[in-house]
């Protein structure tokens, strides 16, 4: 594992256990000091425990979330059975004439980015607020490549959304929507709206 990658792994152990509570590195370190120190001080122990962690703790892919939102979705050869541009945009995936829609879903909601792992948002600023300049989490943080997200509370559509058969649907999208969704249509609404 890269130490970018292992450095990922331990913010993730980090935020999925509560200090204390499940977490190998305070179990390993004891009361004696932060987990910090302790890891500055026996880094190959950290390496082991955070390597074990993340092979006990796959990260979860997009069909996953999916299909806990969507519990009855259709699968074929245990990929759901939809369309990716249904769900990430049309301008966003190249659909070839030769491959079907379950191959390309497989592409997308099971096997994409790194190691097939869901794209998890986080608040940059907040994570890197109060944080010394050569801090590690600073450093990987703001080298990380970003994109704006605009909720759909915040989305020019959102007002515009229609509530139909008790679900909210997008004029833009024609895809059920919560405020806190986001998708590839989403345009911030200006102050005059």
């Amino acid at each position: 594992m890269s130490e970018i990658n292992l450095l990922k792994e331990y913010c993730r152990m980090c935020k999925e256990t509560e200090c204390g509570i499940g977490c190998p590195i305070f179990e390993a370190k004891g009361d004696l000091c932060l987990c910090k120190e302790w890891i500055l001080s026996h880094p190959d122990e950290a390496t082991k425990i955070v390597t074990k962690w993340t092979k006990e703790h796959p990260q979860r892919t997009r069909q996953d979330v999916f299909l806990e939102r969507y519990p009855k979705a259709m699968l074929e050869n245990g990929v759901v059975n939809i369309c990716p541009r249904m769900i990430v945009g049309r301008e966003n995936i190249e659909c070839g004439a030769m491959d079907s829609c379950v191959n390309c879903s497989k592409k997308i909601l099971v096997c994409t980015g790194r190691g097939g792992r869901v794209m998890r948002l986080i608040d940059a600023d907040e994570l890197i607020k109060d944080r010394v300049e050569n801090d590690p989490v600073r450093i990987a943080a703001e080298c990380a490549p970003t994109v704006d997200v605009v909720r759909c509370r915040d989305c020019k559509y959102f007002e515009k959304a229609e509530c139909i058969d008790g679900f909210l649907i997008c004029p833009a999208s024609g895809m059920e929507i919560h405020e806190n969704d986001y998708c590839s249509y989403g345009e911030r609404r200006s102050q005059d709206d």
